[in-house]
């Protein structure tokens, strides 16, 4: 989510319906008219904050958006540059999860003993990379030990809205939120991946939740995870796959600092989740 939040708001603000460029437009006496001025302030704001979040200052990068939508009002692009923004900022503030309204006390008494919930960013056979081939390995070898293990991706992934909602790949059930749903900021998109994972957990009826991390901010499950298990009285492995401060550094420049905002809040909200501290 990170190192991709400059480039989609670039896209998002410059571009028109179905993801056309739009076209300048001028009045009969020559002058720019407001679909174009739109446009231009659009990718005058995608300018102004390109350089804080490249250094990793969410909150200086909001300021500027903030003060755009204020120069330029009801504008929904810079709505959703600030909302994007923002969303980033809420979802890694120490101690957020994703509220919940809880199942109540009834859901602990149905968990089934040895039926585990793992929730991860993206799975076999859609994706092919490190972080699917281990979610299948670990899942494997669960079934192996005796665990009853679930996978759920998150909403969005696979891209194609058109698969199966439900599969299975060498015995190992995969549940999928959502193919192809639209990108939220951060704090909603985690909002609605809680929502939906409880509707399978209801199904499923898990005794622990299993959540994997990856090294990006694409779709982080840790909160997700320990926001479902405390809804429902239910233990949350923690399982860090990789250190997301450390990949967003990596795919800058020198200007990007292990201090930043950015970096500090990557390095921390995993962390904070993999100890169990108090939230």
């Amino acid at each position: 989510m990170f190192s991709s939040l400059h480039a989609w708001i670039t896209d998002h603000l410059t571009r028109g319906p179905a993801g056309t460029r739009r076209p300048a437009r001028t009045n009969r006496q020559g002058s720019t008219t407001w679909p174009a001025r739109v446009d231009a302030e659009g990718q005058a704001a995608s300018d102004a904050v390109r350089d804080p979040l490249h250094r990793g200052d969410l909150d200086q990068a909001s300021a500027v958006a903030h003060d755009w939508v204020l120069r330029v009002p009801h504008v929904p692009r810079l709505d959703a540059l600030v909302a994007s923004i923002d969303g980033t900022r809420i979802a890694t503030t120490p101690g957020w999860l994703p509220p919940t309204t809880g199942p109540g006390p009834e859901a602990r008494q149905v968990s089934l003993p040895g039926r585990a919930l793992m929730l991860v960013t993206d799975s076999v056979p859609y994706r092919q990379g490190g972080f699917a081939l281990r979610t299948h390995a670990v899942a494997l070898a669960q079934r192996a030990a005796g665990i009853d293990v679930h996978v759920v991706t998150r909403p969005g992934e696979p891209a194609d809205a058109a698969v199966p909602r439900d599969h299975t790949v060498d015995g190992v059930p995969y549940h999928l939120l959502v193919p192809g749903a639209p990108p939220l900021p951060l704090d909603q998109a985690l909002s609605r991946h809680l929502r939906l994972v409880s509707a399978i957990a209801d199904e499923v009826r898990p005794g622990i939740i299993h959540t994997a991390e990856s090294a990006t901010m694409r779709g982080p499950t840790a909160q997700v995870g320990i926001a479902l298990g405390r809804a429902r009285g239910l233990p949350v492995v923690v399982e860090v796959r990789g250190f997301r401060e450390t990949s967003w550094l990596a795919r800058g420049g020198p200007e990007r600092e292990s201090r930043s905002g950015i970096a500090r809040r990557g390095r921390a909200t995993p962390g904070r989740c993999a100890r169990r501290m108090p939230w």
